[in-house]
């Protein structure tokens, strides 16, 4: 009885198209991509989708591919999202945002300029701030693995 309700709650879930982040099954005309990230200042966020792709099966190095994911642009923009009662910020918002278009054969547009973002919150507590910089370089690499499983 037990693992008939196992059996059940899989496939319904199978059913829906619900799946773990990660690896996942691609066409056999995806495995080749070419992947142009420019030298921008947040090369986290390149290495992370190169990452994520080759986790996935996808060969980013060929120069003569059947589609070509373009980074276009990535900004971070960094806020306050509180501040105390003397006028302090007491929680600083990270914002990530990457812009993307994938191109196939002949350049034709398979997926148009896309931006795909996000965002953490974090604590700004004044009396730990050496320890902030290092804080904020780890919570943009997450955000960066964050964008690349998008």
């Amino acid at each position: 009885m037990h693992r008939a309700l196992w059996i059940a709650v899989a496939l319904t879930l199978s059913a829906c198209g619900f799946h773990l982040r990660g690896a996942m099954h691609l066409p056999d005309q995806l495995k080749s991509m070419r992947l142009d990230c420019p030298a921008v200042k947040e090369r986290l966020f390149c290495q992370a989708l190169e990452r994520q792709l080759a986790a996935n099966g996808i060969d980013t190095s060929a120069e003569q591919a059947d589609y070509e994911l373009k980074i276009l642009n990535v900004a971070t923009n960094r806020s306050t999202a509180s501040i105390d009662e003397r006028g302090v910020a007491r929680e600083i918002q990270l914002n990530l945002a990457a812009t993307f278009a994938l191109t196939g054969a002949g350049n034709t547009v398979l997926i148009p300029e896309t931006t795909v973002s996000a965002r953490q919150s974090y604590q700004n507590d004044q009396t730990q701030v050496l320890g902030k910089g290092r804080e904020e370089q780890q919570i943009t690499r997450e955000l960066s693995q964050q964008l690349a499983l998008q």
